[in-house]
């Protein structure tokens, strides 16, 4: 029971995430800067290491934080859920 629970958490923190890649988007697009480069992917803007504004490091950093929490997630509720059948 714990494992779901947990994995419903990871889910919401999961779908946080998404949505703070999608204004992260919102951020980098609001500077209307032209991309000349055909692999300028949401992954390249969530690792972006060009010179950025305070609020935009600020999202990006939330952004990351947030898909490595719902992996962490992901991951211990396995552990319970593998502990909890053995």
């Amino acid at each position: 029971m714990i494992s779901v629970i947990v994995t419903l958490i990871a889910v919401g923190v999961f779908i946080a995430g998404v949505r703070s890649l999608n204004s992260l988007k919102r951020l980098d697009d609001a500077t209307g800067s032209k991309r000349s480069d055909p692999f300028y992917t949401s992954v390249a803007l969530l690792f972006s290491t060009s010179p950025r504004d305070a609020k935009f490091r600020s999202r990006q950093r939330r952004t990351i934080w947030l898909f490595c929490g719902a992996i962490l997630l992901l991951y211990f509720a396995r552990i319970v859920y593998i502990q909890g059948t053995i």
